[in-house]
């Protein structure tokens, strides 16, 4: 259930978001089915609709403003948080069910020989399709282990080599001569199995960790990139048209004190309350010292002053917010194509490792952020 699920033309951009902005990454849509994404759909949608009462009836009614825009403002900003908020706890269970599972096969395979797990591969592939062309390959690494005791493995080998395709009994022929090559390959005597030094052992365990936290990490920036991008935009709809600067904030507290003495003087006091509620929020969010930066430990008067001059709030110019807007959705929107890149790699080679940071900075450098003819925005007063 997306309200704006629409197929092009301008609604278009709010292709796939419910009634509070919220949708699912494409990192979880890839990796669910089509009924467990309706399920969560359905399921955000509620969590909105939960987290905007909730918020609305535990917020204190004594602004005297006159109108319940404010109340209502601020009981879909909960909203907003929760319906996502659905959706990040899904991904990051997703991510952490496959860490789970790699982990466990990792687990499965340590202390087998090299013949063994080429065994088992084959055994899994055997069992899905007996005529697996990829069985050849495998047969043709086992061999080189095993053909010098086992020259069975060479004969049957040739003999498969000899079948004709075209033949109506090829694919039965196929099929006996794999399973002989298989059993024989099965009890070979194992090969001997060359054990790591402690340190190299130690170095790997410690540089594989390292990729499985930064993969970690990615997917999760690349998760709430959508949600920092919901909220600028969301911040801009409340201050479009809206003149902001040095001296707006004071302005709000006039307009807020004469409204609920009964005068409305300022139309827009109520989209400025959201939005600078949503500004702070954001700007909290920009301590967070996850990934090395933030400002972590207790925050002064001039670190919260520095936090909000890098939000687009009611301090800022039309201008200055218009560049802090652009920046933040494009630095969002970089996390979500270095999520993507990294899923992609990792499909393609099983982990992460050095290769993946030389294909990223020569997307990086494909595909600069910011550039040197960026021109000055100019905005009409």
């Amino acid at each position: 259930m997306a309200l704006f699920d629409t197929s092009g033309g301008l609604s278009g951009l709010f292709s796939g978001m419910n009634i509070f902005g919220a949708k699912p990454s494409e990192a979880l849509t890839g990796i669910l089915t089509q009924d467990q994404q309706d399920k969560l759909k359905n399921q955000a949608l509620l969590q909105g609709l939960l987290g905007a009462g909730a918020t609305y009836l535990a917020t204190p009614k004594n602004l005297k403003v006159g109108s319940a825009l404010p109340y209502l403002g601020k009981a879909y900003l909960g909203g907003m948080q929760q319906s996502q908020g659905a959706y990040d706890q899904a991904l990051a269970g997703k991510v952490k069910q496959l860490e789970l599972e790699q982990g466990a096969k990792k687990l499965e395979m340590e202390g087998l020989t090299n013949t063994s797990k080429l065994i088992k591969e084959k055994e899994a592939r055997f069992a899905k399709n007996p005529n697996d062309p990829a069985i050849a390959f495998i047969d043709a690494e086992l061999a080189q282990s095993t053909a010098l005791v086992k020259p069975e493995i060479k004969k049957l080998q040739d003999e498969r080599a000899k079948l004709n395709p075209s033949s109506p009994t090829y694919a039965q022929e196929l099929n006996e001569i794999n399973q002989r090559i298989n059993k024989e390959i099965k009890f070979a005597p194992p090969t001997t199995q060359i054990t790591m030094p402690s340190q190299e052992k130690a170095e790997s365990k410690t540089v594989g960790e390292f990729f499985g936290k930064t993969y970690a990490d990615i997917q999760s920036a690349g998760l709430s990139a959508t949600n920092k991008i919901n909220k600028v935009e969301r911040l801009n709809t409340l201050l479009d048209g809206v003149q902001t600067g040095k001296l707006t904030p004071f302005g709000v507290d006039v307009a807020s004190t004469a409204a609920s003495l009964g005068f409305k003087i300022d139309p827009k006091l109520g989209n400025k309350q959201a939005a600078d509620a949503l500004s702070k929020e954001m700007a909290l969010e920009l301590r967070n010292p996850s990934g090395g930066a933030g400002m972590p430990g207790a925050l002064s008067n001039s670190d919260r002053e520095f936090l909000m001059s890098m939000t687009p709030g009611l301090t800022s110019d039309p201008a200055g917010r218009k560049l802090i807007s652009e920046s933040m959705v494009k630095m969002a929107k970089r996390d979500q194509e270095v999520a993507k890149i990294a899923r992609e790699y990792r499909k393609k080679n099983g982990n992460l490792d050095e290769g993946f940071y030389e294909e990223l900075a020569k997307f990086s450098e494909a595909n600069p952020l910011f550039t040197k003819t960026n021109k000055t925005i100019e905005v009409q007063y």
